[in-house]
């Protein structure tokens, strides 16, 4: 089984997702290795994220600042939240060469004073409260210094406040870092600025290429309309090759040079066949007028034998004339009127040759056409049933119902096992009766918007149906 090709919106919709999620991921892990070696940035975040959780403590009572631990942190700030275990060191709490984290238990701490000086709350004993700003200094609006460089992250700081126009300094001091807080900031870091903004040049970016690509494959789809429809004998059927991109428009221009290569084609095959039935045409009449002279049953049949040559050249040169038929030419045509014509004037050569012919009428509808290519076409399958088939042979021609015309006979009919499939271009076996005159037929009718239906079998006759395009509105 053939494996139905994608689409080009597909293809380019899969390669914008994997292209679009590697380069995410890429950038995700630059920033992220960016971020993680970057600890002051880190501590400048968790600093500016904690004092901002503990601003919510604060509040006015009776014009004067007071604080609480918010209950969302009170397990991290204070007695109960204090980590009692020590920074791990080789050496004693009270060696003088200790670092200055190693002299304070793990954990997190808090200051809270006004801008005077006075302590509004502090969980922070006199190992911690070295780290902080002296009570005498005016604190500035943010401070940051680290205690010691890299991770866990340890280090001090505060941020000031106003409460009611009233200044608050809350300071908190970091050491080691035991809950991981980093990690929650370095996540929000990435998530703010670099996650939700990529995600949304991503959508962005795909949904504007996949717009684009849309609005430039519609002219394609509007050609590949334009070539379904096309008619390979229609010599001013071209592909618009306007407002497509360059390479597309390069295969349309090439589809319609390969397009005038048919057409030359077919005009050498229209004006062979033109030529022929001309050339032959004449020197068939002598020959026959000849034959007529000579009493001899050879005669006779050679007479017979010029006759159908010169009655399949005139169908070959219809054929070759229906390429330039003008549609402009068409207009209202009564097919019972053309009926009654074509019966009339064949219906001799019918009783001559021991058949029998007749016309229905089933209520037929006008249609749009050309009055001389319709009676071609009746003609030829009325002939094609006189000819083709033995005497007895009832010949029916019905109109109607609606715009329709149908030839039905009772004579030899066509064996589909052996004639039907090799019927190639309408041209059948000498004694199938549906050579030229099928295909002929075929070919007005699609002229006129039209299709041909046959129907038959050996021993059963031939049921030919041909419909046309809705009747003209009267």
């Amino acid at each position: 089984m053939t494996r139905q090709p994608d689409s080009l919106l597909r293809l380019v919709a899969r390669r914008i997702i994997t292209f679009g999620l590697i380069a995410v991921v890429l950038q995700i892990g630059i920033v992220f290795s960016q971020y993680w070696f970057d600890s002051a940035f880190l501590s400048r975040s968790l600093l500016e994220k904690e004092t901002l959780a503990l601003s919510r403590g604060l509040s006015d009572v009776n014009g004067k600042l007071s604080f609480a631990v918010p209950d969302a942190l009170a397990g991290r700030y204070g007695e109960d939240g204090q980590t009692s275990d020590p920074a791990p060191s080789d050496a004693d709490s009270s060696d003088s060469d200790a670092s200055p984290s190693e002299m304070i238990p793990y954990g997190y701490y808090v200051r809270v004073r006004t801008s005077a000086g006075s302590v509004l709350y502090t969980d922070c004993k006199e190992e911690c409260t070295e780290h902080f700003l002296p009570l005498t200094v005016n604190p500035p609006n943010f401070w940051l210094r680290t205690i010691v460089p890299g991770k866990p992250l340890t280090f001090a700081g505060g941020r000031t406040f106003q409460v009611d126009g009233k200044g608050a300094e809350i300071e908190v001091a970091v050491v080691g870092d035991p809950e991981g807080l980093f990690g929650s900031v370095l996540m929000h870091e990435m998530f703010d600025h670099l996650i939700v903004p990529m995600t949304l040049m991503f959508v962005l970016v795909f949904g504007s290429t996949i717009q684009s690509i849309r609005r430039a494959l519609s002219p394609i789809s509007r050609a590949v309309e334009r070539a379904e429809a096309m008619d390979p004998r229609d010599s001013s059927a071209r592909l618009p090759s306007e407002g497509l991109p360059l390479e597309i428009s390069q295969l349309i221009k090439a589809v319609n040079r390969a397009f005038d290569r048919i057409q030359d084609l077919i005009r050498g095959q229209r004006l062979f066949a033109s030529s022929i039935a001309h050339e032959i045409r004449t020197p068939a009449a002598i020959v026959g007028m000849e034959l007529e002279r000579i009493d001899h049953p050879r005669a006779r049949k050679a007479l017979n034998d010029i006759g159908r040559m010169t009655h399949m050249l005139e169908q070959l040169s219809e054929l070759a004339r229906l390429d330039a038929v003008d549609h402009a030419s068409f207009r209202s045509v009564d097919l019972l009127m053309i009926a009654s014509d074509v019966v009339a004037r064949l219906a001799p050569g019918a009783y001559s040759s021991g058949k029998t012919i007749e016309l229905i009428d089933n209520g037929s509808d006008p249609i749009n056409g050309n009055p001389a290519l319709i009676e071609t076409l009746l003609r030829n399958l009325v002939d094609n049933a006189i000819r083709y088939n033995p005497p007895g042979t009832t010949i029916s021609v019905q109109v109607g119902p609606g715009a329709a015309l149908r030839v039905i006979d009772d004579g030899v009919g066509l064996d589909h096992a052996a004639h039907g499939e090799a019927i190639e271009g309408g041209f059948a076996q000498k004694s199938g009766g549906l050579g030229i005159g099928r295909r002929l037929a075929e070919r007005i009718a699609e002229l006129h918007g039209g299709t041909m239906h046959v129907q038959t079998a050996l021993g059963q006759g031939t049921d030919i149906d041909v419909r046309f395009g809705a009747p003209r509105p009267s």
